[in-house]
């Protein structure tokens, strides 16, 4: 599902992008790359595609603020998420 919707300017833009109590990802469109970072870096997302969608490397890390889970999964980051350290001490003379 997507949502697809007008805005007014950049700041109602992203106004409307974070209201919501999901943040997994999200998708620009735009010719400018500066562009694609000032919006990125204002959206509460884990994700950000720019002129395409689905496209990523599985060593990078992917999940989301808000109830789009906890955490994240992929490369280094998946050896956190799914363990728990345990510390164990061991006195070797008595």
């Amino acid at each position: 599902m997507a949502t697809v919707t007008t805005f007014d300017d950049f700041e109602d833009g992203i106004a409307l992008a974070n209201d919501t109590d999901y943040g997994l990802a999200a998708t620009l469109f735009s010719e400018s790359a500066a562009r694609i970072h000032t919006a990125a870096s204002y959206l509460r997302t884990g994700t950000v595609w720019a002129n395409c969608y689905q496209v990523r490397d599985l060593r990078a890390p992917i999940g989301g603020p808000g109830f789009s889970g906890v955490g994240r999964e992929g490369g280094n980051f998946s050896r956190e998420f799914f363990t728990e350290p345990q510390a164990v001490f061991i006195k070797t003379s008595l």
